[in-house]
């Protein structure tokens, strides 16, 4: 299992001005980001697979920016342990395929399916704004 990259919850749909996106490092480290514009609410959290390909999820910090300004910072105790998760392929709307992950629970409001936006996370966008937000 590849977790590794950017997964947007609504890469289902035809363009949209929000979306819940979670991302995994190779360091064990991720993010699950609502996004709409000039507005972040990101939930960081570190991560790690058992030996039985379930997940742990321990989310410690949550960051809010409004129009790029860090509107709240706080520490958090999130916990998500031994979720399953199942790989496979879609279409989005225009046809193409898809890789997709879902988590046997919601992890976000009632969210539990992603699709992969981009697997080279450390240089992308999203990215790059949750770092800068996550050391205001």
């Amino acid at each position: 299992m590849n977790l590794i990259g950017l997964w947007s919850s609504d890469i289902f749909y035809y363009d949209n001005f929000e979306d819940t996106i979670i991302g995994f490092t190779e360091e064990g480290m991720g993010f699950i980001a609502y996004i709409r514009p000039l507005y972040y609410d990101i939930i960081l959290f570190k991560w790690f697979l058992n030996e039985d390909k379930l997940i742990t999820l321990k989310g410690y910090k949550n960051i809010v920016s409004c129009d790029d300004e860090l509107e709240e910072s706080k520490d958090i105790d999130l916990f998500f342990e031994n979720l399953s998760i199942k790989e496979s392929t879609d279409n989005n709307p225009y046809g193409s395929k898809i890789d997709t992950i879902e988590f046997s629970q919601p992890i976000m409001g009632d969210l539990s399916k992603f699709g992969l936006l981009d697997k080279n996370i450390l240089s992308h966008t999203i990215y790059k704004d949750v770092i800068l937000l996550s050391t205001l």
